[in-house]
């Protein structure tokens, strides 16, 4: 890469533009690739440029960094909204079913998990299962019924 290619691409990130991965993670070979272009083409006695380099350095930096975390967030949402498609269990803390319809709860019974076919009574306060037995509390997560393919 030529000197003039190398300070323009300088200018380039220093007006903080968006990048892309790809760029982002390149673009450290090119920070070293500045430094090392300035230093072994003589500028080193030009100290103002080197100063002005190093300061384009230590931005394009920052700025990768920055960008990095902020992607690195959108990773985390992503990877969250995708455990939550992977995991149909719905937390009883977080959402109800309708009432008076079917779905599989969980329960705790001592330090035992218990499934069970139950519904939400209409008043909301406790659980009926199929076999008529009342649970009123500990279901701490349930999932809609799956539908059963018929073949």
């Amino acid at each position: 890469m030529s000197e003039e290619e190398i300070k323009q691409k300088a200018e380039e990130y220093a007006n903080t533009r968006k990048y892309t991965l790809d760029e982002l993670n390149n673009s450290i070979l090119t920070v070293e690739e500045i430094v090392r272009l300035a230093y072994i083409s003589g500028a080193h006695g030009r100290d103002e440029e080197i100063s002005k380099l190093q300061e384009n350095v230590e931005a394009m930096e920052t700025y990768i960094e920055a960008e990095k975390a902020c992607m690195q967030d959108e990773i985390n949402e992503m990877r969250e909204k995708l455990n939550k498609l992977r995991n149909p269990w719905i937390s009883a803390k977080e959402r109800l079913p309708e009432h008076s319809v079917d779905v599989l709860v969980v329960s705790n019974y001592g330090d035992l998990d218990e499934f069970h076919v139950a519904m939400l009574n209409p008043y909301g306060d406790f659980w009926q299962t199929s076999d008529c037995m009342i649970i009123e509390e500990g279901v701490h997560s349930w999932m809609p019924i799956p539908e059963l393919k018929k073949e």
